[in-house]
């Protein structure tokens, strides 16, 4: 014997004499019968009672079932291998005796050598096998524990598989940390929980997946949404995946999360494009008065070579200089918003908290910009104070909105009068800019307060488009809000609403609070 223990034998054999010759012989042999039985149904509750290290089955035997049956049966439950026993030796029953996976086979009458031979070898090569497959599946196992140590590694990247209908049946450590669903919440559900309605109602994931299946991989870059409904940039990896036989068995998907790289990006090209548009705007609105100078220098140098003193009166020369003085003011203008989109950029957009009296400064302003007014055919401005205002503001930034909003309703509504209204609300103050000019669209009531934007063509009214971005930046460092109400050729209404007392300035409310 090949074994310490003895081997435990099952014998189901429906002829009686046959069978107590067979049990006798192994008997002798040194083996252990656990159960001399002669039908299928009895043999299969003597292999679930016993479990024997293996069964001679007679292929006909009592009951509804025959020997080939029963011993599919027992192997397929209980793993345990046959060796057939038959006076049959046709091809049609070596055929089923294959199919039913059997270790032996005997021909009736055999003498009890090839009988202890047929034992031995199958014991044997059933070992043999066993010992195989439990190698295999502890080095399965073992592989199996290395990849998922590999994975749950990995942090930084969701790997995870798929089925050919793309439902997940595999879940990494790094797929939650991207995605926020664990295991138990994505396995069996399909990958278009992570796709926006958008790529859903475009055929997604199933265009990805059919991608993948036509050229072997599919890489491409979208926006993905995780558990919490947020958006991330996505790098994706679908690899279609074949067994051995090229049939397809799923895919593998590997995610990186770029949307920090994508946000990047695309700041890069927004401040691209603000570059180009500043260029192109600071070019034209500089170049305009320098033009303007140029030419009238010009005729004036041309005038002095042919000493024509006509060009030199009085009269020519005071319209020049007023003339000159126009652009260098328009100049100085443009480089002073240039200068402030810098500081404000650049978090160097300094405020002077001052406590004083709105409506005095307004009016004041009013009075030192008439000559514009008068040259704009506004006349004076209407300002409408039910009361004195005090507040802690920055005076200087506050004059700057008033002015901005002033000049750009000389272009917007020339040779119309405007109004100033102020009113004092509980613990804020709420300013009226209004124009009888040509109105704005109301697609564009937000975008006017943004850089470059302006409520209509660049050829019509000169400007870069600041004064506006600029009056927003001023009025929400003091906390506040601005905004429009307009419709195109109903002229304007510019608001704003400024608390009284800042709450950076809390030291400010109690000198407030003395104020008469």
């Amino acid at each position: 014997m090949t074994s310490k223990i003895a081997p435990r034998i099952l014998i189901v054999e429906d002829e009686l004499i046959v069978a107590m010759d067979i049990e006798n012989g192994l008997k002798q042999m040194g083996y252990i019968v656990v159960g001399n039985v002669d039908s299928g149904q009895a043999a299969i509750a003597a292999a679930e009672k016993h479990l024997p290290d293996l069964a001679l089955m007679d292929v006909q035997i009592k009951g509804e079932l025959s020997g080939i049956e029963t011993a599919t049966i027992i192997r397929n439950n209980w793993n345990i291998p046959v060796i057939f026993l038959t006076a049959y030796a046709d091809e049609a029953t070596l055929d089923k005796s294959k199919k039913a996976q059997a270790y032996g086979y005997l021909l009736k009458p055999f003498e009890e050598t090839e009988l202890h031979t047929a034992i031995e070898i199958v014991l044997e090569k059933h070992k043999r096998v066993e010992d195989q497959k439990d190698h295999y599946i502890k080095e399965l196992s073992l592989s199996e524990a290395r990849f998922k140590l590999l994975l749950d590694s990995i942090s930084d990247y969701a790997i995870f598989m798929l089925d050919i209908k793309g439902n997940v049946i595999s879940w990494s450590k790094g797929a939650t940390k991207l995605k926020g669903y664990t295991a138990e919440e994505v396995l069996g559900k399909n990958i278009a929980l992570f796709y926006t309605e958008e790529d859903r109602e475009k055929g997604f994931p199933k265009h990805s997946l059919d991608m993948a299946l036509k050229d072997g991989q599919f890489v491409e870059e979208a926006w993905r949404v995780r558990k919490n409904r947020s958006l991330y940039w996505a790098h994706e990896t679908i690899v279609a995946l074949y067994d051995k036989t090229t049939s397809l068995i799923g895919f593998s998907k590997v995610v990186h999360d770029m949307t920090q790289k994508k946000l990047a990006e695309d700041l890069l090209k927004k401040t691209i494009k603000t570059r180009d548009e500043f260029i192109s705007i600071a070019s034209h609105e500089l170049k305009t008065p320098l033009t303007s100078m140029l030419l009238n220098a010009q005729s004036f140098e041309r005038a002095r070579k042919k000493n024509d003193q006509k060009i030199y009166q009085k009269e020519n020369i005071d319209k020049l200089v007023d003339q000159s003085i126009k652009q260098i003011k328009r100049l100085k203008n443009l480089i002073e918003d240039m200068l402030e989109i810098s500081k404000i950029k650049s978090g160097k957009f300094t405020m002077e908290w001052t406590r004083f009296e709105l409506t005095a400064v307004v009016n004041d302003l009013i009075g030192r910009m008439m000559p514009q007014f008068l040259e704009a055919g506004c006349g004076r401005p209407e300002l409408l104070a039910s009361e004195v205002i005090f507040g802690v503001w920055d005076k200087g930034r506050i004059e700057q909105i008033f002015n901005n909003l002033f000049i750009n309703a000389m272009k917007y509504a020339k040779g119309k009068p405007l109004k100033v209204k102020i009113t004092k609300e509980c613990n804020a103050v709420l300013v009226e800019v209004i124009d009888q000019g040509i109105g704005i669209e109301k697609s564009k009531h937000y975008k006017i307060f943004e850089r470059f934007e302006r409520a209509i063509n660049i050829h019509d009214v000169s400007g870069m488009g600041l004064g506006l971005y600029i009056c927003k930046e001023i009025v929400e460092a003091h906390q506040g809000e601005i905004w429009v109400e307009s419709e195109l050729g109903k002229g304007a209404t510019f608001k704003f609403r400024l608390p009284l007392v800042p709450e950076t300035n809390r030291r400010a409310k109690v000198e407030l609070s003395l104020i008469p």
